[in-house]
């Protein structure tokens, strides 16, 4: 009996205590704000643990009530970042002799017909790119393609007979390559398929965005 009546006594003195910190929090960041960063936290939460579509949906509505409050911090922010993008991926190029394609918008698919495979490099602000590699000619033994950018959706299918490598980033989102899969933020995978020093063929496969949904197949 008096066991049960101390921890009554204990969960009214934490409920006390947590409701003075909350006011106190409402005071100095405001109402919003902190059900805002709860739903980002819970968000992140989600995606770590289930890697459900719901997690990225409560992420994002933690993210537009703190930029409710805080649109300039918040556009700050964003700014940094895509500035920070830049500078760490300026320098990535393919080896060698090779095309490279800038768009604000941009899709690229070639996963209906055979297609000529060469070293590309492709950047754009959003974007989605469906490669089948099972299709492809490849035009020499060795290629490198760079698909980067601040939003993508990517999907490739790479057959067992090529060696691939892969080097992944993303600051948000879904990074899928084989049997290896990870979600969440701050995502990065440097990823080698076993015969990719024996194969014929060869892709060097280098992605990088801030928010991506990452799918490469390996058959």
């Amino acid at each position: 009996m008096d066991n049960s009546r101390n921890n009554r006594q204990r969960n009214t003195y934490l409920l006390l205590i947590a409701a003075g910190l909350f006011l106190l929090i409402e005071k100095t960041v405001g109402f919003f704000s902190i059900i805002g960063i709860l739903l980002i936290l819970l968000g992140i939460q989600r995606i770590r643990g289930n890697s459900d579509r719901k997690g990225y949906v409560i992420l994002g509505i933690g993210l537009l009530l703190v930029a409710g409050e805080h649109f300039t911090v918040i556009l700050a922010l964003v700014l940094i970042a895509v500035g920070y993008y830049y500078l760490k991926t300026r320098d990535v190029q393919p080896e060698g002799p090779a095309l490279e394609r800038k768009h604000f918008i941009q899709s690229v698919k070639h996963d209906q017909d055979p297609w000529v495979l060469r070293s590309m490099s492709y950047s754009h602000v959003v974007g989605e790119t469906r490669l089948d590699l099972s299709l492809a000619i490849f035009e020499e033994k060795e290629v490198t393609l760079v698909l980067r950018g601040l939003v993508g959706d990517i999907d490739v299918i790479i057959p067992d007979d090529v060696g691939v490598c892969v080097e992944g980033s993303i600051l948000f989102g879904q990074l899928d390559v084989g049997a290896d899969k990870g979600a969440g933020v701050m995502n990065r995978l440097d990823w080698h398929s076993p015969n990719y020093a024996s194969a014929e063929n060869r892709v060097k496969l280098i992605v990088s965005f801030i928010v991506g949904d990452i799918d490469i197949k390996v058959l």
